[in-house]
């Protein structure tokens, strides 16, 4: 179960609103909005340590992700709409969507939900992060502090919950 729920939060790292990041990679071509993807998210945290495999395809209102641990075989699923996340995992008797609300998401550990690295892979970053380069990003959020390393041009995501020693490698395949 805390697999699962390790694999819920280095998802859920991020939050956003909407301050724009730099929209151009070389200075001539608007960057990708990111709505789907296939890759790696690679999580360390003082407990845990893994890896899994993440199918994401997700706009700014809903989305979907499948994250699967291939050295278990476990595979769970979360979905959302606007603010409300479902999750299911098929290490259960009957796999069966189930609501998760914010208090216990935030019980579990997760610092925000799925839908604000939505919109981050929309390029609407959190206005609580600062950022002097638009790569490297710090600030607080829900009570930690955070820094978010953003290199689209190599399909990378870093992000750091520095309070809680957390950290999630988001690597999507091109």
């Amino acid at each position: 179960m805390r697999l699962i729920y390790g694999l819920i939060l280095s998802l859920c790292l991020t939050a956003c609103a909407t301050v724009p990041v730099n929209d151009k990679l070389d200075g001539s071509k608007p960057a990708e909005k990111i709505t789907s993807f296939q890759g790696r998210l690679l999580v360390f945290s003082p407990k845990h340590r893994f890896q899994v495999l993440i199918g994401w395809k997700a706009d700014l209102h809903q989305g979907y992700a499948r994250l699967t641990h291939a050295a278990s075989g476990r595979v769970m699923e979360l979905r959302w709409q606007g603010e409300h996340l479902s999750m299911r995992n098929n290490q259960v008797a009957i796999p069966q969507w189930r609501t998760v609300d914010e208090k216990q998401w935030q019980e579990l550990g997760i610092v925000l939900p799925p839908w604000r690295l939505a919109k981050i892979l929309h390029h609407q970053m959190p206005q609580s992060l600062h950022s002097n380069d638009g790569k490297l990003w710090k600030g607080k959020m829900n009570g930690g502090v955070i820094q978010l390393q953003w290199k689209q041009n190599y399909h990378f995501l870093s992000i750091m919950d520095i309070t809680h020693g957390r950290k999630a490698i988001l690597r999507m395949n091109p």
